[in-house]
Parts: C-alpha cells; structure tokens; sequence
C-alpha cells in the first residue's frame, strides 16, 4: 500500500489547497513504513495525478471539492488532517484503517 502527502518542502504537509511542491509517498507493508521518496508535482494549473497513481489514498490539510471528488472517483481515499507532521498525519490514517476494520495487509 502507498499513501500520498501532499507537501510543500518535502518534510511538512502543504497547508493550501494549491500551494504544494509534491507528494511524500510512504510505502507500507502492514502498519510499517518500507520506503518513502518525495515526488515533486507539476506546477498547479499543469497538474495531473499521474506521478501518485500507484497510491491508495492522498492526505492533505486542503483540498478543493473538484478535485477531492476526482481522486475519489480514480479510486483513492481522501484524508483531510491538521497535523503538520507527515509521520503524525499517516500515524492518524493508520489508526483510522485499524478501527474502521478496513486495514489491508
């Protein structure tokens, strides 16, 4: 499973629906992290969501109501967070899918 943040510099989760530079993506295996590597994203009005295509869900602190319903419909969950912390964010999604039951393995 792979989980994508949305970030502005790499190392906090972007706190503007349209200011972000790319995606910290997580790779997990069960709850633990495998690999993570930032993806740097096309400028916003250029913007497509091919490099977080390989994701199951996308967190974010903003995110317009269009696009929301776009990720959804391609299939990804969508976490909107006020955690500033990319660790802290996916921690609070891990704990979701754990007590939701919906947890893949």
């Amino acid at each position: 499973m792979k989980i994508a943040i949305r970030s502005k510099d790499g190392k906090n989760v972007s706190d503007s629906i349209s200011s972000f530079a790319g995606y910290l993506v997580y790779e997990l295996a069960g709850e633990k992290v495998v690999n993570s590597e930032f993806r740097k994203s096309k400028p916003a009005h250029l913007r497509d969501s091919n490099n977080i295509r390989d994701c199951e869900a996308v967190i974010s602190k903003g995110i317009s109501p269009d696009e929301k319903e776009s990720l959804r419909k391609r299939g990804k969950e969508v976490l909107i967070t006020f955690k500033t912390s990319p660790e802290e964010a996916l921690k609070s999604f891990l704990k979701q899918k754990l007590l939701t039951g919906n947890f893949v393995h």
